[in-house]
């Protein structure tokens, strides 16, 4: 499901990718930043009882929200255990000498596992539980080690299972966009393809 910016002032495009479960915390999150700036693609990743989810490619969304969209400042947004392993965050080259990243920004919200920061992407990576997700420290002692800047780390006392009929923006998602606002607004981004 693709939301639209309705700011008048688009700064970029958000691939959301979460557990189908969060499904309403996601739609208000979308919701709050369409009125600032960024449009949204929802990548629902199926979960079972058992707390796994299934596989899903983000070669693709990114893709078509590029494709389709004409979003190419792109942020990836991954809430719980929806981050994809196999996502390539490299820089390429273009034939014309051009720097390209897939994406330009990732925000983690709960993100278990062992995933290093890297220096090109700038990163916020949030934990909401009392005692940090598995992995959530281990990255951020990372960062200090090799003295990544690019990585910023923050824990916030949030429930993501809240009610979501506020119309006002909660402390999350001001937190989140002024981020955006520091580390991805409206960075010029060269598309591809045309």
């Amino acid at each position: 499901m693709f939301v639209e910016d309705v700011s008048g002032t688009p700064q970029g495009g958000i691939i959301v990718r979460y557990p189908d479960v969060a499904e309403p915390q996601v739609q208000y999150l979308s919701e709050q930043l369409r009125h600032h700036g960024w449009s949204s693609l929802l990548v629902p990743i199926a979960s079972s009882l058992a707390g796994k989810v299934e596989a899903v490619d983000s070669e693709e969304p990114i893709e078509h929200i590029k494709q389709v969209h004409g979003q190419h400042n792109l942020v990836l947004l991954t809430l719980g255990d929806a981050w994809d392993q196999n996502l390539e965050l490299a820089e390429s080259e273009t034939e014309n000498g051009a720097t390209l990243r897939p994406i330009q920004a990732i925000v983690m919200i709960d993100v278990p596992g062992e995933i290093n920061p890297t220096r090109n992407v700038p990163t916020l990576d949030i934990t909401t539980t009392v005692s940090p997700i598995y992995g959530y420290q281990d990255r951020q002692r990372f960062a200090r080690r090799e003295s990544i800047t690019t990585n910023q780390a923050l824990t916030i006392r949030y429930s993501t299972k809240r009610s979501t009929r506020a119309t006002r923006e909660d402390f999350l998602t001001r937190r989140i966009r002024g981020w955006l606002h520091n580390n991805a607004q409206g960075m010029e981004v060269t598309g591809t393809g045309q």
